[in-house]
């Protein structure tokens, strides 16, 4: 953790209060894709400024580029590459990421790092989860007794990927301010499980709900496929829209008709708070009759509790075929001959 304060620097934004190593830091962002750190280190006598790493792609070996650090001296207008140093970090032993409320710190007794937030947890060396596998933005903590947590950021999603390969899924940078944690079990089934979190009463124990939770549960509902009319204004076909880069299995029908209970349930609730204003989500991407009309057909493939309850024979009508004959003594003259 470092004091910083608005920066006088030219193009820069903050700077560090206190001196590392005989330097004050001054700190800046361009803003472009991917965003761009601007660094100044100096004292009485010297001044470097940062060069970013990307302006050597092509032009230095990999190593070259990757594990050193390169610095621009401005008197002199040297270049000075450096390679990684522990001498240079602010702390070896600690690790804080502000933003999104962790720290970690390396035990005298051990060679793990360890969670500050959660206790008697480490980083694990195996980041993978069996599950999530495109998810790159994640990371899993491992205690002494083998059980796991994988922490997810919050913030805006972003995913690249098809049909032809698995989807690669990564959180926006600089849009999470906070993770959550979850336990990390070796069942099958986490569909259902996803939908045994919306439906318990941890999620719909609720007074009222922000912004962010109303535009996180379109999204969710979102992952159920659209059906609608088409034409939309005659009833005489059907459309469905499915997501190709999400497994067809992960698409459940449930999840649309459950988020449209909960923001239901918000609705309701707002009377008891006049003061807060939120947007309800339009989940009118959904055409109902069709959606309860699939999840009705679905019921014999699906488990209790996740939508096998909807299965029902009221809406059951006799089907009459196209060429099938109506008149009685037409049919005896047919049998007839």
């Amino acid at each position: 953790m470092v004091e910083v304060l608005p920066s006088v620097e030219p193009g820069m934004e903050i700077y560090v209060q206190k001196k590392v190593h005989g330097y004050t830091l001054n700190l800046g962002m361009m803003r472009f894709n991917p965003p761009i750190l601007l660094m100044t280190a100096s004292n009485d006598c010297e001044t470097f400024d940062l060069i970013p790493s990307s302006v050597f792609e092509a032009k230095l070996p990999h190593q070259f580029v990757h594990d050193h650090v390169h610095w621009l001296e401005r008197r002199a207008s040297l270049w000075i590459m450096r390679k990684g140093s522990s001498r240079f970090l602010l702390s070896p032993t600690k690790l804080e990421l502000p933003r999104l409320k962790l720290g970690f710190f390396i035990d005298i007794n051990s060679n793990h790092l360890q969670s500050r937030q959660f206790r008697g947890m480490y980083v694990d060396t195996a980041q993978n989860i069996g599950t999530l596998i495109g998810l790159q933005s994640k990371l899993v903590l491992k205690n002494a007794q083998g059980n796991r947590k994988v922490l997810l950021p919050s913030g805006r999603v972003q995913f690249t990927g098809g049909v032809a390969k698995h989807p690669t899924i990564i959180i926006e940078h600089g849009t999470s301010d906070k993770v959550y944690p979850y336990d990390i079990d070796d069942l099958l089934g986490r569909t259902e499980e996803s939908l045994f979190i919306l439906n318990s009463a941890a999620v719909r124990s609720f007074q009222i709900l922000s912004q962010d939770n109303l535009n996180r549960l379109t999204m969710i509902a979102q992952i159920s496929p659209q059906r609608q009319y088409y034409p939309r204004c005659e009833r005489l076909m059907e459309t469905t829209k499915w997501q190709s880069n999400i497994c067809a299995l992960s698409q459940h029908g449930k999840f649309y008709k459950t988020v449209k209970d909960i923001v239901d349930q918000a609705e309701r609730c707002k009377l008891f708070h006049p003061d807060i204003k939120t947007t309800n989500p339009r989940l009118d991407f959904m055409d109902v009759r069709l959606h309860t009309r699939h999840l009705i057909r679905s019921s014999s493939f699906q488990l209790a509790g996740f939508g096998a309850e909807d299965h029902t024979s009221v809406e059951d009508i006799k089907y009459t075929s196209r060429d099938e004959l109506t008149s009685v003594k037409a049919v005896e003259r047919v049998f007839k001959l």
